[in-house]
């Protein structure tokens, strides 16, 4: 076998890239090559005294406001504190790059990626690449394969190309590769570990990792070709980016985002997602050309089965959306990217207005996908959860940890001048205060989506639900996935076999600095040459049938029969199996129809003509308070034959009870439901009407 050095092809994709930026929205685009970055890199010299702050201002946060470490320290058996002492009793022994490497490490035992230390300039915003992404799949005898998926735009090759298989990494075994690279970053869970190892084999957010000297990588794969049975290698020069579309915000203290996927996303429409980019510069004040325009390309993408072929999403096409049992079933995909948005109430009336077309366009049911979702605004990820589901919404709670550090800030909260620290800590202050007492590692639970908020829509689709999950949906997509499943929306169907496991909200070291800068006791400084520290600030804690159980680490945890392994067709064929598993479990579940038609005052009652589907009871709501219920006459028989029609009901509510004029009239509808042991009854949609 013969190594082709392959240096000369890449430089050629680099200059097509740069050559390209404007057009694709990236003018702060720069690439160098990975022995250049770390010339410049080495050049950038810590002071001792920078080195000894970044030490003290680790200490805090990580003793005195990272709500997980209790449970770290008896999970892992860790104690980052303690190491952090030997780092300062070595430091005259220490580079700069080892300094970096001992406190990159240092967080990564914990294994939360929320918390972390970021490397100061020139790695801060940089990602190092290889121009390829490698992905997994399992073939027919269930042994593990890895597929070349993506090339970089502009790297012409014969043989290293979509479809050509990889077998060894630096003279490795890919697998052992993958494992060996999960050392050196942090995840909760197995697979959570695996997939990040992978990714990282191809592509790292270098502010987020321990400073590797690797220059280049050497491949040995066998061509697409399956008549091709020669071996061929292949040399890879690592180049690092910076300028990417990165967001000036964290998403607000009240949201949960993994940054480093973040910026890995970021760089793979770079590579070779230019789509993308041109779908996400577009005026969102636009005019619709397309059926699947949105005015949130960055957040979301969907399509329908009966939708035009070209108008696919996140390379999805509406010919997948099939069951195969039924010719005119009709299915929705809705990609949700990122929860990454400032404007909640925005997010979900975009989201609110493409499912209301769901409803009638893909009544049959819907696929949600939070794939590789790094997470973002909490309120936004759970106020969505509303418009699925009759059922009354149930949101995270939420945790500090008890330590002198948040009750000394507890005790100042009644203090003029304190607004910041009084609106992130107002709602714990009585568990931090009594916490010395009580001995308790956290405070006692409270939300972050209010209640009232997180009900205030309704439902909006009334078709079965899946939702699509991998070991990189993370934050607040953690935080999503758990309320899906806790408030019992529909079933996961997990490419791996758990989300990510982060369960947390997360600060970033200047936002701390920030909502306690003007507390007394509190020493939190700046960091020097734009280092950053990221912690799991307040912990959360599930609800509704998985009270109490934590997200961190453990994930949302797809059923062994709901775990879809990877196929080639996936990888190849935009995700068609997937889909295809996705929309036969949706086959299997029955779809309702409550619909109001009309609603109208008349004197002392209100008149609303709607429709059902199979439905057997409507109970009906003014302004929050039960006034009626209706039988509905089913028939059974169209039912069966699979001939089931709308059926129509005018009803006339009396309103003589209530103290305020009609405002809001919400329908609920119920089914019965026959077993061997009992009979039930089972809410099954709901729906509203504003009066003007």
């Amino acid at each position: 076998m013969q190594i082709e050095d392959a240096r000369d092809q890449v430089a050629q994709a680099v200059d097509n890239l740069l050559d390209m930026r404007d057009r694709l929205g990236l003018p702060n685009l720069t690439i160098e090559s990975m022995p250049a970055f770390l010339a410049r890199a080495n050049k950038a010299k810590l002071k001792t005294k920078d080195k000894l702050l970044i030490l003290d201002q680790a200490t805090l946060i990580l003793e005195e406001f990272y709500a997980h470490l209790p449970f770290k320290r008896a999970r892992y058996a860790v104690d980052p504190v303690q190491r952090l002492r030997l780092i300062r009793a070595t430091l005259d022994e220490l580079d700069d790059m080892d300094f970096h490497a001992e406190l990159v490490r240092t967080f990564a035992r914990l294994r939360d990626p929320h918390t972390f230390y970021a490397l100061p300039h020139p790695f801060a915003g940089a990602s190092a690449f290889l121009p390829f992404r490698l992905q997994h799949y399992y073939d027919k005898s269930g042994r593990m394969r890895f597929l070349i998926t993506d090339v970089m735009t502009g790297f012409s090759h014969d043989t290293f190309v979509p479809g050509a298989h990889v077998t060894h990494y630096n003279g490795m075994p890919v697998e052992e590769a993958v494992w060996r690279e999960t050392g050196l970053d942090s995840a909760g869970n197995e697979d959570s570990q695996f997939i990040r190892g992978l990714n990282s084999l191809f592509g790292r957010a270098l502010d987020n990792t321990a400073p590797r000297a690797e220059h280049w990588a050497v491949l040995q794969y066998r061509a697409a070709d399956p008549k091709d049975k020669r071996e061929y290698g292949i040399l890879l020069p690592w180049n690092v980016m910076t300028g990417l579309r990165l967001p000036s915000s964290s998403g607000g203290t009240r949201s949960s985002i993994f940054t480093s996927q973040l910026q890995t996303n970021e760089s793979r429409k770079a590579l070779w997602g230019w789509d993308q980019l041109r779908r996400e510069q577009s005026d969102p004040k636009r005019k619709f050309a397309k059926s699947n325009d949105t005015s949130l390309p960055s957040n979301l993408s969907f399509t329908a089965t009966g939708f035009d072929e070209l108008d696919e999403a996140a390379g999805v096409k509406p010919s997948s959306l099939r069951d195969g049992k039924r010719k005119d079933s009709q299915y929705g995909y809705l990609r949700i990217h990122s929860f990454l948005i400032n404007d909640t109430d925005a997010f979900l009336d975009e989201v609110k207005r493409i499912l209301s077309f769901f409803n009638t366009a893909a009544g049959d049911g819907l696929i949600l996908d939070v794939r590789s979702n790094p997470g973002g605004n909490i309120q936004a990820a759970e106020g969505l959860l509303q418009m699925l589901t009759p059922r009354t919404i149930q949101t995270a709670k939420f945790h500090f940890i008890n330590s002198r550090a948040t009750r000394n800030i507890a005790l100042q909260l009644d203090r003029r001048g304190n607004i910041r620290a009084e609106q992130q800590f107002g709602e714990w202050k009585e568990g931090l205060i009594s916490a010395l007492a009580e001995g308790s590692p956290l405070t006692p639970g409270r939300p972050l989506t209010p209640v009232e908020e997180a009900n205030s829509i309704g439902q909006v689709y009334q078709g079965p639900v899946i939702l699509l999950i991998d070991a990189l949906s993370y934050s607040a997509t953690d935080i999503f996935a758990a309320g899906f499943d806790d408030n019992e929306v529909g079933p996961i169907l997990g490419v791996d076999r758990n989300t990510g496991g982060g369960g947390a909200n997360r600060w970033l070291h200047n936002e701390l600095v920030e909502n306690t800068g003007n507390l007394a006791n509190l020493p939190l400084t700046c960091l020097p040459n734009g280092a950053n520290m990221g912690v799991a600030i307040r912990r959360s804690t599930r609800v509704g049938r998985n009270f109490g159980a934590a997200l961190e680490d453990v994930g949302v945890q797809c059923h062994p029969d709901f775990w879809h392994k990877r196929t080639r067709n996936d990888l190849e064929k935009g995700d068609s199996d997937l889909l295809a598993n996705a929309c036969s479990i949706l086959a299997e579940r029955p779809s309702f129809w409550l619909r109001i038609d009309e609603a109208k005052i008349k004197g002392k009652f209100v008149r609303a003509v709607f429709q059902c589907i199979g439905i057997d009871r409507v109970e009906c709501y003014i302004n929050g308070l039960p006034q009626f219920t209706i039988s509905i006459q089913r028939d059974k028989q169209k039912e069966a034959e699979n001939r089931i029609m709308p059926i129509p009901v005018e009803a006339d509510i009396s309103t003589e009870a209530l103290l305020n004029p009609p405002s809001r009239l919400t329908l609920k509808g119920y089914t019965f439901i026959e077993t061997d042991d009992e009979d039930t009854i089972r809410l099954v949609a709901a729906n509203d009407f504003l009066f003007e």
